[in-house]
């Protein structure tokens, strides 16, 4: 294979980086690539599209991590709604917790991570768009047990560690964190609040991996992680389109993109702890993010 071959290569897989390093990043569980009905899914659309090599207009990417073991169904452990806008290089992202408490089509209030249990991509998709008022263009599921590689690839990343990690070795203060312990930091739950830390602590966490892979060169290099990322992903974004998407990445600086968590509050109902979204607090998030 040529370098600018590769080159491509990575660009295209550049773009699944950024974009599935939301707060589905290190979700690691045991995963064979296979959906709920044990048949095989496809890593990347095939699918053939008229699609234009520059995106003009805004779009809206949903990043799911499953939390799916064998052939089980799975429940959404990480969500985020990635927008990019190509008009202003404006991009944002809104974590959706997974204890959300919401309106399930077809079916009652429950935690937005059932959706994906009850009825896959398509209802977690739709649940969404209802919550949110808005149009999710393209897709990206993951358990991302492939970014130990890139981490190890990339010489580690340096994170403010805020507190130390019971049961790993990981200290308060800036370390520089190899894929095992990266893991290890985000998918830590000892906080009082639970996920909500959780989610936090995965933004902090995404904004230093984002800088590293923007400042990492030659950038090609790292397409070698690409056969086990490819193994751990669903997507239907065409290879154009991922190329056009990466097109926008490239003017993106990763410290100036926004993050933010649906605002609410913790809420019991019938002994079960839930995020009860503050609908109006989630209106005003809304129109400024999207």
């Amino acid at each position: 294979m040529t370098k600018s071959k590769m080159q491509i290569i990575g660009g295209l897989f550049i773009v699944l980086t950024m974009i599935g390093a939301g707060l589905c990043l290190f979700f690691l569980t045991q995963t064979d690539n296979r959906n709920q009905t044990g048949k095989k899914q496809n890593v990347i659309s095939t699918k053939k599209k008229d699609v234009p090599k520059k995106i003009t207009s805004p779009i809206n990417i949903l990043v799911i991590g499953i939390d799916q073991r064998g052939n089980k169904k799975g429940r959404s452990d990480t969500i985020a709604v990635y927008h990019l806008d190509p008009a202003d290089n404006r991009n944002s992202v809104l974590a959706v917790p997974r204890d959300t408490y919401l309106q399930i089509p077809g079916r009652k209030m429950d935690k937005i991570n059932h959706a994906y249990a009850f009825g896959g991509i398509d209802l977690s998709r739709q649940t969404l768009e209802d919550f949110l008022g808005i149009k999710i263009d393209y897709y990206l599921i993951t358990n991302f047990s492939g970014f130990v590689g890139i981490i190890d690839r990339l010489g580690g990343i340096t994170v403010f560690v805020e507190k130390d990690i019971r049961g790993a070795d990981i200290r308060k203060g800036m370390q520089k964190l190899d894929g095992r312990k990266a893991l290890e930091y985000v998918r830590d739950r000892q906080d009082p609040t639970g996920d909500i830390a959780r989610v936090e602590r995965q933004q902090h966490f995404m904004k230093a991996l984002m800088t590293q892979i923007a400042a990492y060169t030659p950038k090609w290099k790292l397409a070698l992680e690409l056969p086990e990322f490819a193994r751990n992903i669903n997507t239907n974004m065409t290879l154009t389109e991922i190329q056009a998407i990466y097109g926008l990445f490239e003017k993106t600086d990763p410290a100036k993109i926004r993050m933010e968590l649906v605002p609410g509050s913790f809420y019991n109902h019938q002994g079960i702890s839930y995020w009860k979204p503050d609908k109006n607090r989630t209106e005003l998030m809304v129109k400024s993010l999207f």
